[in-house]
């Protein structure tokens, strides 16, 4: 191995590491996505059990609960991006939260994957530094 290669085997590891840095600040937010998304989900479950007019307490996230009376518990308002928000059945919302459930862990798994091979790569590219550092402290 020259220096120009150890030199490109050395970029290549910095990039990589960059790489899977940048992967891992997107899983973290992928896990906080799918964990909002199941607390959600689990709290719209919830709410259609709460009879009309009976008090109980519902999740704001933080775990802060208020107290609030149910009224009608059919239906909930849903943004839908861009600041537009609809008033949507809760067992549709319930169905979409599943569609994003599953579509945050195809992504968390592709993720995966990715970082994965991006580990391994650096793991060899690794191996390949020591290697030529070893041969260059038996040459001094």
């Amino acid at each position: 191995m020259n220096e120009k290669e150890i030199q490109e085997t050395v970029l290549r590891a910095r990039q990589i590491e960059e790489q899977l840095n940048a992967l891992t600040q997107e899983m973290n937010l992928l896990n906080n996505s799918l964990t909002e998304t199941l607390l959600t989900k689990r709290a719209l479950e919830e709410i259609k059990k709460v009879a009309a007019g009976k008090e109980t307490l519902i999740p704001i996230g933080s775990g802060v609960l208020i107290k609030a009376k149910s009224e009608k518990n059919d239906k909930v308002i849903m943004g839908a991006g861009e600041g537009v928000y609809l008033e949507k059945p809760v067992e549709e919302v319930i169905k979409d939260l599943e569609k994003r459930e599953t579509t945050i862990k195809h992504n968390i798994q592709e993720f995966s994957k990715a970082v994965d091979a991006l580990r391994k790569e650096y793991t060899q590219l690794v191996l390949k530094i020591e290697e030529y550092r070893k041969k260059l402290n038996k040459v001094s």
